[in-house]
């Protein structure tokens, strides 16, 4: 392993546990004790399973529509592996998730890596463009409203509604014949076939599929919060969740532990019950108890979907197969 390759897989680990550490020297320990103690714990469990599993089974949908992209028609039982190996794989590395996911396409069906990898990117650039309609949802809600100071919500606004008109014309000009230095030989590459042939229908319907899987997630971390005693509006966390997702892709951290942390304290804290004391402590149990315990139940999950293919790739962890000009 090369030294950059090392310093890119450690960084979300080093990242984590920096912000861990930060976290458990400004937190409340026993009052984090507390409010553990004072949730249903089996509805919790029950909670976890259930939303881990129509996470799972809608995820796969918009995968198995995003594969569709380059020809291949998997059922859904078919996919349903493909994304078990990446629920595995992402404990390690989001990056290692995707090219688990094309390892095990070129292995099964034998579609080229770069090929079946731009068909996940596909979806994830769809991922993208959900989320920033969430968040343009969610920032015309809180318009007059203390949802975000006037600073932030000004910057998120242009964040959201420039990244909304900058999505549109990028998709655009992919799908036309327009040059443009560099980026215009960028554009033939296998890796970006889907972008450049699906057709407005394909995007409307993966954009519909994952905005449902968006909203599933936003009502997941309502009924959480809940469990916790933190009485926050729904439509105010239509306008908090897509921020804290972007937060958590910035790759510093694993699966966001320590980063969405810190920024669900300041969204959150105002909402813990009056009669709970220490509100950071309320949130970081909570928050703490979603990342963890979700990503506990998502492999467990995964498991029983893995195929003898899923597992020899998750053995390989994050290698992929050399094949320039794919």
């Amino acid at each position: 392993m090369s030294v950059p390759d090392a310093v890119k897989r450690g960084l979300p680990w080093i990242g984590s546990g920096v912000l861990v550490t930060f976290m458990l020297l400004t937190t409340d320990l026993p009052g984090v004790a507390r409010a553990m103690g004072a949730v249903d714990l089996p509805l919790l469990g029950l909670l976890m399973v259930l939303a881990t599993l129509a996470s799972f089974f809608i995820d796969s949908v918009g995968v198995r529509m995003g594969i569709r992209e380059v020809g291949e028609h998997l059922t859904f039982r078919e996919t349903l592996p493909i994304k078990a190996t990446s629920y595995f794989l992402n404990v390690l590395n989001y990056n290692a998730a995707l090219a688990g996911m094309a390892l095990y396409l070129q292995r099964s069906r034998g579609v080229g890596f770069w090929k079946a990898l731009g068909a996940l990117l596909f979806v994830n650039v769809v991922d993208l463009l959900g989320v920033l309609v969430m968040l343009s949802v969610g920032m015309a809600l809180s318009l007059g409203t203390d949802t975000f100071t006037p600073v932030v919500g000004a910057t998120l606004r242009v964040i959201a509604w420039g990244g909304l008109v900058a999505f549109v014309a990028g998709a655009l000009w992919f799908r036309s014949d327009l040059p443009l230095p560099v980026l215009g030989r960028l554009r033939q590459r296998a890796l970006f076939a889907p972008l450049r042939g699906a057709s407005l229908g394909s995007w409307g319907r993966l954009l519909a599929a994952r905005l449902v899987l968006q909203a599933q997630y936003v009502l997941v971390q309502y009924l959480l919060l809940g469990l916790f005693g933190v009485d926050i509006p729904f439509l105010r966390l239509v306008a908090y969740v897509p921020v804290l997702t972007f937060i958590q892709i910035v790759p510093i951290s694993i699966s966001g532990l320590g980063t969405t942390q810190l920024a669900a304290r300041r969204f959150y804290g105002p909402y813990v019950q009056a009669a709970i004391r220490a509100p950071h402590a309320v949130v970081d149990a909570c928050t703490t108890t979603g990342i963890v315990g979700f990503s506990l139940v998502r492999v467990v999950l995964a498991y029983f979907f893995l195929g003898e293919l899923s597992r020899d790739i998750i053995r390989r962890g994050s290698k992929t197969p050399e094949e320039p000009g794919s």
